[in-house]
């Protein structure tokens, strides 16, 4: 192996080793009681258990036999990304008891709509119809950054909206 190789070699070794590293003790604990306070949906799954995710983190996923073992992996999939989301100097999102909800969004359902949404928002682990749309509102970016903000027509360009990551 020639030098620059063996040098390389130890760049790659170096740079790959990194990432298994632990996180500094103040971060990790920081991001361990923020972690601690989300809150986390679990559901059922016939060849895994229970998979849990949360619900300030929705992208979070973990899973266990049994619902104790899911929301223990979940919490530690939870403060994994919180912690990593402070080192490289990102916010993590507010636990949802501290965000102050202070604008209504009014929206219109048939009454039996309603009573699906209710029943399907309670069965998947929700307390309420407003906490699954909570919940799938912040997986709207992620969404809709996979549609187009404009359509071509007749050679004519019309803006649909903007969408920011």
């Amino acid at each position: 192996m020639s030098a620059s190789s063996k040098k390389s070699a130890k760049k790659t070794t170096s740079r790959s080793t990194a990432l298994n590293r632990p996180f500094a003790k103040a971060v990790w604990d920081r991001a361990k009681d923020l972690a601690d306070q989300y809150r986390i949906v679990l559901e059922s799954d016939d060849e895994l258990g229970f998979i849990g995710r949360g619900l300030e983190l929705p992208d979070v996923y973990a899973d266990g036999p049994d619902p104790e073992a899911c929301v223990r992996e979940t919490r530690e999939a939870l403060a994994t990304a919180v912690a990593t989301m402070i080192e490289i100097g990102e916010r993590p999102p507010e636990t949802v008891s501290e965000g102050k909800r202070t604008t209504q969004v009014n929206v219109r359902f048939t009454v039996h709509e309603k009573m699906w949404l209710e029943a399907s928002a309670r069965q998947h682990g929700f307390r309420s119809l407003s906490e699954l749309l909570r919940t799938a509102g912040f997986a709207l970016p992620k969404i809709l950054t996979s549609y187009p903000t404009e359509t071509k027509r007749k050679g004519r360009t019309k803006r649909l909206g903007t969408v920011t990551k």
